[in-house]
């Protein structure tokens, strides 16, 4: 845990922000060494915060122009998981964006060892990815020198959106 945080902290360009959402409180005291320890946040650690609390739960007044999610989503429900992409794009200023992975090779051996209904969820999980995928996805790509290798996929909020509450509406017109 605190892979993706150490590579992204040497990073992060002066006067930059990195908000981090944790809701295990294992991983919550581990990021908190990596913040107090990390060379590269001498003097800066005011830059990244931790926040102990789902993402759902994050202020929704707060707007990113990137949000990089390590969710393993496969072990969410659909709804969680529709729920949880609709708070990353709440959260995005418009044309900001959103980058997620997923392990290659997980749903093949997920599948060696689920349960019909776990199954089931699995591939209703990856339709509600989908979807999103389908409006908002401008780029995908493989990091084969991941171990596992990983599917990444970027996910960008069109510069004009409409926020109406507890959704958004793509472009100008509803």
């Amino acid at each position: 845990t605190g892979a993706v945080t150490r590579t992204l902290i040497p990073q992060l360009a002066p006067g930059s922000r990195l908000d981090i959402a944790e809701a295990n409180p294992r991983f919550i005291a581990r990021l908190h060494r990596l913040v107090h320890t990390h060379p590269h946040l001498a003097g800066r650690g005011q830059h990244v915060r931790i926040h102990a609390r789902r993402v759902e739960d994050l202020d929704p007044d707060r707007r990113y122009d990137v949000i990089l999610s390590g969710l393993p989503f496969a072990n969410f429900t659909p709804a969680q998981v529709e729920t949880i992409m609709d708070r990353y794009l709440e959260l995005l200023h418009p044309g900001g964006s959103l980058t997620y992975f997923a392990y290659l090779g997980s749903r093949r051996a997920r599948s060696l060892v689920a349960t019909r209904e776990r199954a089931r969820r699995h591939r209703a999980v990856e339709e509600v990815l989908r979807g999103y995928q389908r409006r908002y996805a401008t780029g995908c790509w493989t990091v084969w020198s991941n171990l596992p290798p990983a599917r990444v996929w970027q996910l960008t909020l069109p510069p004009s959106v409409i926020r109406v509450p507890e959704r958004i509406v793509a472009g100008a017109h509803r």
